[in-house]
């Protein structure tokens, strides 16, 4: 059955459809040496959250999928639409495009990472510290074992090498094999061990951008053996756990634990090209009351990765509830409240469009100039949108704090058009 959630142009949920009947059974870079719509988290190695594709602005639930644990990353698709889904169940799920189980694959630890999409498969990390690598039919490749919990999404080098970091504060470079290539360890300066939660970024001319949660420093690598290029020590903040975005400029942007800025690093040699008060009280646009629950709004996080539209603007969150476009020379072009919940997870469609999710159990659609054109309302957590094929968003409830019931742990697919 599907459910209306059209009206006058605006998104609006009022219930839960049932799930679907299903048997549980750019440019010259790495990007282009892989098949996918949206192969990794961020949907792309640059992390850009920019899809090649068209969103939908109105709509309704076309199909959800019920997983047994949550799902707490983003899921990705395939150049064919196939649907991949990491759970944290231990099972990484293959759905076609009409929520049919085209295959599962058990890794017997819960997967904490998105899955990425290599020409060799799919490449998923789990809690349990190993790499997993499966094939298109759903069989294991190999498996690699790495020092620590897995929590950084893997990304592909134009040579095939596979990257990821691991909480034991490493890097690591794989061949399509398997086999190590180069490993890197990061020491931490404080009492915080260096682990790596943010996903490696890579450039057109293959450098590799990461950093761990117990420094605010971004470290540029070199591909072929790790080797450190220099390296950007931020003036605030206390870590990085948002990945890295690159723009085509070759600019990286960044977010930091406990720090409102967004800075633009030159790649050439590390320097800031600048930072950006997010929560600059000064704005028009910005009212400090929106964030009463943080106890100082000076300090707010940025969880989550920015992303980029089609015409260059930096579009980012933090733990208040504003999205804020950035132009490309670091001012602010607008900002906009959205609810009372922020740390919004966002994609970005071909046209412009923002699809911004967030724990309220909203989904909000932006145009260019700011406006909100469309609105999905949810009882439970929404996060991480992505594009799919025939302007579809494809999103996921994880809530497992305690707050969801049985209703959450599903992958929903909202389909455009207004149902007849």
């Amino acid at each position: 059955m599907k459910k209306l959630i059209c009206i006058v142009g605006v998104f609006v949920f009022l219930g839960m459809c049932q799930p679907a009947n299903v048997s549980r059974g750019g440019n010259t870079n790495a990007d282009d040496i892989v098949p996918f719509i949206w192969g990794t988290l961020g949907g792309n190695f640059k992390r850009t959250g920019l899809s090649p594709l068209e969103g939908p602005t109105s709509g309704f639930l076309q199909w959800t999928f019920t997983t047994d644990a949550p799902v707490q990353t983003s899921v990705t698709v395939d150049a064919r639409g196939r649907i991949y889904v990491a759970c944290m169940d231990g099972k990484l799920y293959c759905l076609e495009t009409d929520g049919s189980v085209d295959w599962v694959y058990d890794a017997n630890s819960p997967l904490t990472t998105s899955p990425t999409i290599a020409t060799g498969g799919i490449l998923v990390g789990s809690k349990s510290g190993t790499l997993h690598v499966v094939d298109f039919s759903g069989a294991v490749q190999w498996k690699y074992k790495a020092g620590g919990p897995i929590y950084s999404c893997p990304a592909v080098q134009v040579d095939g090498n596979m990257l990821f970091g691991s909480n034991d504060g490493c890097v690591y470079a794989l061949n399509p094999n398997g086999n190590l290539v180069w490993k890197r360890q990061f020491v931490s300066t404080g009492p915080i061990p260096p682990a790596i939660f943010a996903s490696p970024a890579i450039a057109d001319d293959g450098t590799i951008y990461i950093g761990t949660v117990c420094d605010p420093v971004l470290y540029a690598l070199n591909p072929e053996d790790g080797s450190l290029r220099w390296e950007c020590r931020f003036p605030r903040g206390t870590g990085v756990f948002a990945s890295p975005v690159v723009g085509d400029d070759g600019i990286i942007y960044q977010t930091l634990v406990r720090d409102d800025h967004l800075y633009a690093v030159n790649p050439d040699d590390g320097s800031i090209s600048w930072a950006l008060d997010l929560a600059d009280t000064n704005q028009d646009w910005y009212h400090p009351d929106c964030c009463d629950q943080i106890p100082d709004c000076s300090d707010e996080d940025g969880w989550s990765e920015p992303a980029l539209g089609p015409d260059g603007t930096i579009y980012v969150s933090l733990d208040d509830a504003y999205l804020r476009a950035v132009n490309p020379n670091g001012t602010v072009k607008w900002g906009i409240r959205l609810g009372d919940v922020g740390n919004f997870t966002l994609a970005v469609d071909k046209n412009g469009h923002v699809y911004a999710a967030c724990d309220s159990g909203h989904m909000f659609v932006i145009d260019l100039t700011g406006q909100v054109v469309a609105k999905l309302v949810m009882d439970h957590w929404l996060s991480y949108p992505v594009i799919g094929t025939e302007k579809t968003i494809i999103l996921t409830d994880p809530t497992d704090r305690g707050l969801c019931t049985s209703e959450c742990n599903h992958l929903l697919v909202i389909g455009a058009g207004i149902l007849q």
